[in-house]
């Protein structure tokens, strides 16, 4: 008897020498795949191409997969360009609704700046939300919570993040309302915030 017979056939079903087993399909619960994507596209385009992935379209990709994701980002300055007003990560800071990694080649090498238009990331969701590996810089405006980063309910990790030239109205670097800030192997220097 093979192997697969035996595996899914009982003992009182296993065929005698000479007869075939049915098989069957079993379903499984449901799972969450976590997903990696690979940014390329340095500039701040909403719209897909064939081309490869901005960050936006990254994290939009990752919102729209259930389960912790990661984002590789390659060595290279990442624009944040789109300017508006929304929650949606259509436009201005990358919208972050659940549990991700954002990892680049380094600090040295890696960049997402905002040039002050906006802040960075804003994460809306629950979990984990981890940088590594690269640096946040020229992230806010006066008028804004967290220049880089804000989290109302996640936990955020910094390692190896070198957060510069950000500014905010509370929380120049970042601003946590609910969940735990750790930071590892990271420098936040000259951020800025309007109330602290």
């Amino acid at each position: 008897m093979s192997r697969v017979n035996q595996l899914f056939c009982s003992s009182a079903a296993r065929p005698k020498a000479g007869r075939n087993c049915r098989l069957g399909v079993a379903a499984l619960e449901a799972r969450e795949v976590p997903a990696t994507f690979v940014a390329n596209i340095f500039d701040d385009p909403f719209f897909f191409t064939a081309d490869g992935l901005s960050l936006r379209q990254a994290i939009s990709r990752a919102n729209a997969n259930p389960g912790p994701d990661t984002i590789v980002l390659k060595a290279g300055t990442y624009t944040q360009s789109l300017v508006g007003n929304d929650n949606t990560n259509a436009a201005g800071d990358f919208d972050v609704i659940g549990p991700l990694t954002i990892v680049g080649a380094g600090p040295g090498s890696t960049v997402i700046t905002g040039n002050h238009t906006d802040r960075l990331f804003d994460v809306i969701g629950p979990g984990t939300v981890r940088f590594s590996d690269l640096a946040l810089i020229r992230g806010g405006t006066t008028a804004l919570n967290g220049g880089a980063v804000q989290a109302l309910s996640a936990n955020i990790v910094l390692d190896n993040v070198l957060a510069v030239e950000n500014l905010g109205q509370t929380g120049g670097a970042i601003n946590a309302e609910g969940g735990a800030v750790t930071v590892r192997r990271s420098q936040l220097l000259t951020n800025s915030a309007a109330q602290e």
